[in-house]
């Protein structure tokens, strides 16, 4: 359902990583494309805070089109398309991401919510069990969004 909010356990577990990972820069992009990029997420994240997912999707599209390898692009547009409800779309950012830095276990547990809301619960139990074992998750807050 678009418009759904998105779970604060999501925006929590990735907003502390963010908000070093907006000063760092993926290699092979020109500086110029790197200060657009971070310039467009910050305004991205803006648009989500204020209630405009659909804006902000835009937003961390152009940015990633200004950086293919920025890697806080592909989480904040997953998160955004998890608002809206678009599952698949946030699993594959969150796989983006992940094919571009390994060291974020917060994204275990924002691909874990994605794929549980699918009905993957299999891979969701894995990605759950990789978050608590970094200390993420605890056992009970796991229980809960298993259902």
């Amino acid at each position: 359902m678009p418009g759904m909010s998105i779970p604060r356990s999501v925006l929590l577990a990735t907003r502390v990583v963010l908000s070093a990972a907006i000063l760092l820069v993926c290699c092979g992009t020109s500086a110029g494309q790197s200060r657009r990029a971070a310039r467009l997420l910050e305004k991205g994240i803006k648009s989500s805070d204020e209630g405009d997912i659909i804006g902000a999707v835009a937003l961390f599209t152009q940015a990633i089109k200004a950086d293919p390898g920025y890697y806080a692009a592909y989480v904040e547009r997953g998160i955004a398309h998890y608002g809206l409800a678009e599952f698949a779309k946030a699993i594959n950012d969150y796989n983006q991401a992940m094919s571009i830095s390994v060291a974020d276990p917060a994204l275990f547990m924002n691909r874990a919510n994605a794929l549980s809301r699918s009905a993957r619960y299999g891979e969701a139990l894995a990605d759950h069990r990789r978050a608590m074992a970094a200390g993420l998750v605890a056992t009970d807050t796991l229980l809960y969004n298993m259902g």
